[in-house]
């Protein structure tokens, strides 16, 4: 796996931590307009940090499996869970914040397609199968 998505998946990690953490604080404060702000802030930086990785993964050689061993996949897999977490949490209010978060939500889904369909037209033919029940045989021997 790249560094560079390496990188960015932390990124992504600890810019969503933030937006719990302000998020965390709007709930126990209250509706304040400046913490609003501040995690509105904080969903478009996440936002923009996602949509970098999804550039930089469309632009990885086609040649090279990205993430062979499936862990960017699972790590993108846990940050869309926590968003999707986060986005129930934020009340239906506060328009601009759920609809960013949704985004983010899309976004990171569509990486994680991305990279699974590339991956899989580099992974080897293990060969064909004549009916169902031989092939489920054969991925079930895997």
């Amino acid at each position: 796996m790249s560094t560079i998505l390496w990188d960015h998946s932390h990124q992504l990690e600890h810019s969503l931590s933030a937006v719990e953490g302000d998020w965390n604080l709007l709930a126990a404060k209250g509706s304040y307009w400046l913490l609003r702000l501040s995690l509105s802030a904080s969903l478009v930086g996440l936002l923009s940090s996602v949509k970098a990785l999804r550039k930089e993964v469309a632009v990885l050689p086609e040649k090279d499996e990205i993430d062979p061993n499936d862990v960017l996949i699972e790590k993108l897999l846990e940050l869309q869970l926590r968003v999707r977490s986060l986005y129930h949490q934020i009340p239906a209010s506060h328009h601009f914040s759920r609809w960013i978060v949704n985004q983010i939500h899309k976004e990171t889904g569509l990486i994680r397609v991305y990279i699974m369909e590339h991956d899989a037209d580099l992974s080897p033919i293990s060969g064909s199968f004549t009916d169902a029940e031989s092939l489920f045989s054969h991925l079930n021997s895997l």
